[in-house]
């Protein structure tokens, strides 16, 4: 997969969520849940980044 099919596919996902009828406070449940897996991918990204 290439950087902008990921960028894609997650604005995709992102516009999905947003135009559903998910009620508001769970879309707020969900982006919180989705930047809290953010974080520790990111956090594993960089610890790969700097193995040796």
């Amino acid at each position: 997969m290439t950087i902008e099919k990921a960028y894609e596919k997650f604005y995709e996902l992102l516009e999905q969520i947003d135009n559903s009828d998910i009620p508001s406070s769970e879309q707020y449940e969900l982006y919180q849940d989705m930047e809290s897996e953010i974080g520790q991918k990111r956090q594993q990204a960089y610890a790969d980044m700097h193995e040796y």
